[in-house]
């Protein structure tokens, strides 16, 4: 029994540091990374509409936008994310790699002026969408 207290104990002060990270450095936003097949997907419906502004909503640290201008380096890419510390690595890491057709911007996307999009993406939580909808066809 005591094993079992001791691996409890383990695992919920885990949990808790670890949400304690999310709530300090990203404002409560967990950062969930794009599983390949769907951002493949995404690309693949964005070069099919012949998207050339394009924005990615909570971009995180880059991943999905990075790939995005890689593959579409016609198109002008801009992530949008809350967390300052998520978007000056999403900006180093998209430094180091010589993007020029890809940017960041620390803002809350809820207040972001999308009206020049023809492309968005956004890879979150789902408790999310519906509000992101909303400010999509707002702008």
């Amino acid at each position: 029994m005591s094993a079992i207290n001791d691996i409890l104990f383990w695992v919920c002060g885990f949990v808790l540091c670890w949400q304690a990270y999310i709530l300090i450095f990203n404002r409560g936003i967990p950062n969930i990374r794009t599983a390949p097949a769907v951002r493949d997907e995404m690309i693949r419906l964005l070069r099919g509409a012949g998207a050339k502004r394009i924005y990615d909503l909570g971009a995180g640290v880059g991943d999905l936008s990075r790939a995005i201008a890689k593959t579409l380096p016609e198109a002008r890419v801009t992530g949008i994310e809350i967390s300052k510390s998520a978007c000056r690595k999403a900006e180093t890491r998209a430094r180091r790699a010589g993007f020029d057709n890809l940017d960041y911007k620390q803002a809350d996307f809820m207040k972001t002026d999308l009206s020049d999009a023809d492309g968005v993406v956004m890879f979150l939580l789902d408790t999310m969408m519906p509000c992101c909808g909303k400010n999509c066809g707002r702008s």
